[in-house]
């Protein structure tokens, strides 16, 4: 009798952290100041707080996620010159251009 032995290897690891909600970028020139205030699920912050807002006051370009799979945005030009645009990447790219100060748009990516 011939016996068979299968010895298997494991890589055991710490978890590759996958990304968090949907990437946002907002395309301005660099003295072009803009909000956005936008509606997201809950979600719990590192600092273990509870938020359901995710906020943008800056100026020139910025990138970064929104911690939430789906968003609803308020987007306005505050001054500045040149267009702001607001980018937030699900499926695509959803986009909205503000060509003017106090220039309202909304913006749902679902």
């Amino acid at each position: 009798m011939i016996g068979l032995l299968v010895l298997g290897t494991m890589v055991i690891g710490e978890p590759v952290p996958q990304p968090v909600g949907m990437p946002v970028r907002v395309d301005a020139e660099p003295g072009a100041a803009y909000l956005a205030k936008c509606h997201i699920r809950t979600f719990m912050t590192p600092d273990r707080v509870y938020a359901n807002t995710y906020y943008i006051d800056s100026h020139g370009p910025f990138h970064d996620r929104i911690p939430s799979p789906n968003a609803q945005c308020i987007f306005g030009k505050v001054k500045g010159p040149g267009p702001v645009t607001l980018h937030i990447y699900k499926g695509g790219d959803h986009a909205l251009r503000v060509d003017r100060p106090n220039q309202w748009l909304r913006l749902l990516v679902w």
